[in-house]
């Protein structure tokens, strides 16, 4: 508010106030990636809720990525993205895998590519 009546009535924006402007940039990334965690962490707790109990399972997949640690899936019946090991495998094959693991308190899901 400072900095829009020092505008409106044609005086400098106070020095405490410019300040504070240049720090708005990081601390506003800062908030972003601190949200975007809380959003990922909401969306791995709903997953692992909603296999919890269904271990054993067998589900249909898509591979939507691939990457160092695996290669990110889509379950075809479910909202549900999770990695499983596979190899020799591109984006949009599909696959078919086994729940081994939905643990909520650690929001982690377990799948293994069946043959």
């Amino acid at each position: 508010m400072q900095a829009t009546l020092a505008i409106a009535n044609g005086a400098p924006v106070p020095d405490a106030v410019s300040a504070a402007f240049a720090r708005l940039p990081k601390a506003m990334a800062v908030a972003d990636a601190r949200g975007a965690q809380i959003e990922r962490a909401v969306i791995d707790l709903a997953e692992t809720v909603m296999l919890q109990g269904r271990e054993g399972e067998r589900f249909d997949a898509v591979v939507t990525d691939l990457d160092e640690r695996g290669a990110r899936i889509q379950l075809t019946d479910l909202p549900i993205v999770a990695r499983v090991a596979a190899h020799h495998v591109d984006p949009g094959d599909t696959l078919r895998v086994k729940l081994l693991a939905a643990d909520p308190a650690t929001r982690q899901l377990s799948f293994q590519r069946m043959a």
